[in-house]
């Protein structure tokens, strides 16, 4: 008789438990889907993160393309071979080389030395060369080029026409 009174009130008793174990998992899905002040910081975050991805990655392309484009461009440059006198003479920082002549290597004068782009340890790593006849200013790395102490004059193994090309580039 015990087992049946039991059985009774549990029977009576289901409805209201359902209606709880309900409003528990009502009250839980709710509040998941409730955004934090915090989660809302993370995914502001997370989503500013992301655009700076894309950026930095739209920049790292233009630039890849840009040297890849650079290093195209110089390679079609036509350069002589240095003397033997000037093979190993390559420019140091000196007060001598600003307005110095630039001459190409077999002895036409193009222009002359207007601004020095320097490198770590003041290294000289290029030249801005304002070439003769307003034909324009070029920057030309200091591989391609060499110093003559001697008679102030730097020389360069590009072309006169290259440098005038050189000098319509624009990136």
């Amino acid at each position: 008789m015990q087992s049946v009174k039991t059985l009774a009130l549990w029977g009576s008793l289901a409805p209201c438990f359902a209606l709880v174990l309900s409003s528990a998992a009502f009250a839980q899905s709710t509040s998941s889907d409730a955004v934090t002040p915090a989660q809302q910081t993370y995914q502001d975050q997370q989503q500013q993160y992301q655009t700076q991805e894309r950026k930095y990655e739209a920049q790292a392309d233009r630039y890849e393309a840009a040297r890849d484009h650079y290093t195209a461009a110089r390679a079609m440059y036509h350069r002589d071979r240095w003397s033997a006198r000037y093979e190993h003479r390559i420019i140091v920082d000196t007060s001598e080389l600003m307005d110095a002549r630039v001459q190409t290597a077999n002895g036409h004068v193009v222009g002359h030395v207007e601004e020095i782009a320097r490198g770590p340890g003041n290294h000289v790593n290029a030249v801005r060369v304002a070439l003769d006849r307003n034909n324009g200013e070029v920057w030309v790395d200091s591989g391609d080029l060499r110093f003559d102490a001697d008679n102030k004059i730097v020389m360069t193994d590009l072309d006169r026409e290259d440098l005038r090309v050189m000098s319509r580039e624009t990136y």
